[in-house]
Order: structure tokens, then sequence, then C-alpha cells
């Protein structure tokens, strides 16, 4: 799973979109996989299909796994709508608080990545920072900050990527 997350993450960054989708759905014609569900929605927002993406994030979003990133990435989505639903906006801000404290890692992680790749580098840091805290610096973890550092748009925060 960490090879196909890597995959993703490449692609992300060189704007394969269609890419992204190809794998998930492969991967997803072997066993139901939330987070391949969460990319493969990314993929489908970054082609131009918003409502498909917000389809396929409301078939996982209450899946431990993504609960967070889905609220996130739902949010993030609906605000990029034409005519955003803000009921749905406003129902999921409320439970942002919730699904954070109910995170797992994983989760965490996930949405720690999806905010990287859409520029909220502080928020994305702030995660990132909690897994680093709760699991005493894992490899993945330390890895992304690096990441968001040398992303951002400061240069003194590029500076502490090394």
């Amino acid at each position: 799973m960490d090879k196909i997350l890597v995959t993703i993450n490449y692609y992300v960054r060189e704007k394969f979109w269609c890419s992204i989708r190809r794998l998930c759905d492969d991967e997803l014609r072997k066993g139901q996989d939330p987070i391949l569900t969460f990319w493969k929605a990314f993929g489908c927002y970054k082609e131009g299909n918003v409502t498909e993406a917000i389809r396929e994030l409301q078939k996982v979003q209450d899946r431990r796994e993504v609960s967070l990133s889905s609220a996130h990435a739902l949010i993030f989505y609906h605000d990029q709508c034409r005519n955003p639903d803000q009921e749905a906006i406003d129902t999921l801000s409320l439970e942002l608080d919730s699904r954070e404290e109910m995170a797992s890692d994983k989760d965490l992680m996930v949405a720690a990545t999806f905010l990287w790749h859409c520029q909220q580098f502080k928020r994305a840091g702030q995660y990132t920072q909690k897994i680093i805290d709760n699991t005493g610096g894992s490899q993945n973890s330390v890895c992304l900050k690096g990441w968001i550092f040398l992303s951002a748009p400061k240069e003194e925060l590029q500076m502490k990527s090394v």
C-alpha cells in the first residue's frame, strides 16, 4: 500500500490526474480501500469533475481511515462548485473538531497530505506535527513535514525542510 501512496504523490506532483484515477481503479478492483477511493476522488476533482469527486467521497466519508480527510476534502470540493452547498459545508465544518479528536494517525496522514497538495501548508503542518508527537517521529510523517516546508512560499520555512 505504501508503494501505491508514494506513486499517487508522485502523480499529484507531476499533475498526472488521469493516472491517479487509473491506478486507484486498478487497485480498487482487488478490494475496497477507503484511502484509494479518497485519492480517486482527488483525481476526479483535478480532472474537473467536482460532482463525481463529491460522490466518490460521500461513499467513504464515515470510514474511520478517512473520516477527517474526507471532511476536509468535501469542504474544499463544495467550495469549488459553481453553486456551493453551504449547508453541507457548515455541517462538515462543525464536525471537523470531533473528527480530528477521533482521527487515527493514518487519517491524519491522509488529511495532511491532501492539505499539502491543496497548498494549505499551516494546517498540513499541524496535522503532521500531531502525528510526529503521537508516534515519536515516524519516517513517513517527518518526510511529509519536510515536503510541506519545502513547498511553503516562505523562504525561512523552505530552509527548515533540510
